[in-house]
């Protein structure tokens, strides 16, 4: 492509992939390595984790402001590979291990209250992560088999909808409401199917360029980032509503890590890999989402 100064437009051939100035930057440490976390929820700049591995750790919150990590209260009941969405001071923390519970608990940015259990008791589930605590979707994660299992939340009770396409646990996920949501990857066999959910139904949609189990993920349908993963896996992709595309490494690696925010404007913390400490935070920031630009 270059530009044409005497006729002041743009030139080039074909079409090509535009990608976005995008980098990775340290954050804060989290006070406690650890990883297979309890969930998830919040933006960058007002990040909330919860539970995870190692035990006694698995009760443990965490928030973050965007620049330091400070303990909150502890969930009532500790667990690992659970879900979560909402905000920094209303979320969700759903199901998980040990036992695959069925127990369910909300935050209101001091306390965890004990809420209505889900149908399906599940761990390494996904979920809407950014959509609000009072409108959420679970789907996947292994009830001792693998599950495609689905339940849509609304504020008070679970109900189940239609399940995956593909039945898989650990898997990557993201979406900022109900209706809305992507869920990547997965095991067993680390996997590359990415399936969309629209508020009715599963649709396969493009895969991933790597395959890998435990990633993170954020941001939404048309914008989207695929963190990670494992084994031992420092790989991002950005995806545009269409299409994958490769973008920068973390400097760590974040198997089964916290993450959210969104698909511009990411954080990943914590998450076990070989040879490091599961404490290391890392933001992502990037000037637009992917988009293919075509020339004439």
């Amino acid at each position: 492509m270059w530009f044409n100064s005497s006729s002041s437009t743009l030139k080039g051939y074909g079409t090509a992939a535009g990608l976005p100035g995008a980098t990775w930057a340290s954050g804060s440490n989290i006070n406690s390595a650890r990883s297979e976390f309890g969930g998830d929820a919040g933006t960058q700049q007002a990040f909330l984790i919860f539970g995870g591995q190692p035990s006694p750790l698995v009760a443990l919150t965490e928030s973050y402001n965007g620049s330091s990590w400070t303990e909150v209260n502890d969930l009532n009941a500790g667990r690992y590979y659970a879900t979560g969405f909402g905000t920094q001071t209303s979320a969700i923390c759903a199901s998980g291990n040990p036992g695959a519970t069925v127990n369910v608990e909300s935050w209101n940015g001091s306390n965890w209250t004990e809420t209505g259990n889900v149908n399906t008791g599940r761990w390494g589930a996904g979920s809407s992560k950014s959509s609000p605590s009072t409108s959420g979707l679970i789907a996947g994660g292994s009830t001792g088999s693998d599950t495609g299992a689905t339940e849509t939340w609304n504020g008070s009770a679970w109900t189940e909808v239609a399940d995956l396409n593909t039945a898989r646990r650990q898997v990557g996920s993201c979406g900022d409401s109900q209706t809305a949501v992507l869920i990547m990857s997965g095991n067993p066999a680390p996997k590359v199917v990415v399936e969309q959910w629209n508020g009715t139904s599963w649709t396969e949609v493009g895969d991933v360029g790597a395959s890998r189990y435990g990633g993170g993920g954020s941001g939404t349908t048309t914008s989207a980032l695929f963190i990670g993963g494992a084994p031992d896996s420092k790989a991002n992709e950005l995806w545009n509503g269409t299409s994958w595309t490769e973008v920068a490494d973390t400097a760590k690696y974040h198997d089964v890590a916290a993450s959210g925010g969104s698909g511009v404007s990411a954080i990943v913390a914590g998450g076990r890999g070989s040879g490091q400490d599961a404490h290391f935070t890392e933001e992502w920031t990037a000037d637009a989402t992917v988009s293919t630009v075509t020339t004439s």
